[in-house]
């Protein structure tokens, strides 16, 4: 199974090129989707160690981070840099014994890599990647999955987030159906994280493509640092507990706060608000990279004329980062 559309989500800060094509497939590492019937272990009190490369590992049973895959592939590809954990076992939980705690780490030279929580996990081929290190997703190759049968509308999830500086978290959830060449996103929810200094229940919704489509697999992500809308920065902190879905499609109350015409549009989209709150819009590709997003205070527009034509979704978000409103958007020029 070979799944490419994540790839623009995971990358990092401007490493140079060869260094940049590796480490977004560090981050593709861990975006295949793990086998259970149902998602696994969501209280994260069960969890494993293991030792790859002298490094003792320790994970979540049924969910993955970046720390194997590092330490397993890092030394042969860097010889000479250092690298660091970036997945922990922590007390400090909203409920039971334990939660997931993510940090944002400088790996070298390579860049920041944000800290990733997934129940997912792929694989590599490492003799293909280094007779050809200059396509690194020739290598990858994925197995496992999480199979639901039912329209999955949210993850509800506690979350506590200490970030440096200017930095957010990120929560994604990628609804998916096998193809014959792979999986194909249908739905997507993506949900940025600001400063939360004690543990609150987080939403994220998933926007379906069709009103009627079931998935076939769920994903799951948690960054300690966005992949778009903000600067990733050494030792942001993401604690995570208590991760739970839900069947159906929730409709966000309130009806449309923002009106976003035209729709479909040829380029520049009109956001009508009279509220007095500061809103965010956020429009995302169809495989739930944030492409774009501009504060709302009144009447405003944005210019669309250098997207791709296609379908997208879109976000509204007060100023805690809860979704007010969502919906989909049809670019034609």
């Amino acid at each position: 199974m070979f799944w490419q559309e994540e790839i623009v989500n995971l990358t990092l800060l401007q490493p140079p090129l060869f260094m940049k094509k590796i480490y977004t497939l560090f981050s593709l590492l861990v975006i295949s989707l793990a086998s259970n019937a149902q998602i696994a272990n969501t209280g994260f009190e069960v969890w494993h160690t293991q030792t790859v490369s002298g490094h003792t590992i320790t994970e979540p049973n049924n969910w993955f981070s970046l720390d194997s895959l590092i330490y397993a592939m890092g030394p042969t590809l860097y010889p000479s840099a250092h690298f660091s954990s970036q997945m922990f076992q922590s007390t400090d939980a909203h409920s039971g014994t334990y939660s997931a705690k993510l940090i944002s780490r400088q790996q070298d030279s390579i860049g920041i890599a944000p800290g990733i929580l997934s129940n997912a996990q792929a694989q590599v081929n490492i003799a293909v990647l280094l007779s050809n290190p200059s396509n690194p997703l020739a290598a990858v190759y994925f197995s496992g999955g999480t199979n639901v049968t039912q329209r999955i509308a949210t993850l509800k999830t506690w979350i506590k987030y200490l970030p440096k500086g200017s930095d957010m978290g990120e929560i994604r959830v990628t609804a998916l159906v096998a193809g014959t060449s792979g999986d194909s996103t249908i739905g997507v929810g993506d949900t940025t994280i600001g400063a939360i200094s004690s543990y609150t229940q987080v939403t994220v919704n998933i926007n379906y493509a069709t009103p009627t489509i079931v998935p076939q697999k769920l994903l799951i992500q948690y960054f300690s640092s966005a992949a778009a809308g903000s600067t990733p920065t050494d030792s942001s902190t993401m604690y995570t507990d208590e991760a739970a879905t839900a069947l159906g499609i929730e409709n966000v109350p309130g009806g449309d706060i923002v009106v976003c015409y035209p729709n479909p549009t040829n380029g520049m989209v009109h956001l009508n608000y009279s509220g007095n709150e500061k809103l965010t819009w956020q429009i995302m590709s169809i495989n739930g990279s944030i492409i774009n997003q501009k504060e709302i205070n009144g009447n405003s527009s944005i210019d669309l004329t250098g997207m791709p034509d296609g379908l997208y979704f879109y976000n509204i978000a007060d100023g805690n980062n809860a979704i007010m409103q969502r919906g989909k958007i049809t670019l034609t020029k």
